[in-house]
């Protein structure tokens, strides 16, 4: 085997060929402020609103429920009389 050849040893590119597109800058000019994504918030200090989910929800619903039936039982009492005088 003889020494490699010239032609061989060069690099020859097998990529594409064409420009590929590039992605347009984050400018305000481009992308408008109503179309870009913005988090909610209030208040004057911006803070974020948070989501009340179904879980949040019925937690809350189930402390309130406790919550009213110990101040009855701290009024009435816990035996049957104090049962009997909430029903009627």
């Amino acid at each position: 085997m003889g020494p490699a050849s010239t032609t061989s040893m060069l690099r020859v590119p097998t990529g594409a060929q064409t420009d590929l597109p590039t992605p347009p800058p984050h400018d305000p000019e481009i992308r408008p402020a109503r179309d870009r994504p913005q988090a909610k918030t209030e208040g004057p200090y911006r803070s974020s609103v948070k989501r009340v989910t179904h879980n949040a929800a019925s937690l809350a619903a189930h402390l309130n429920a406790a919550e009213d039936m110990r101040r009855t039982q701290r009024e009435l009492g816990k035996d049957r009389r104090a049962f009997a005088a909430q029903s009627a």
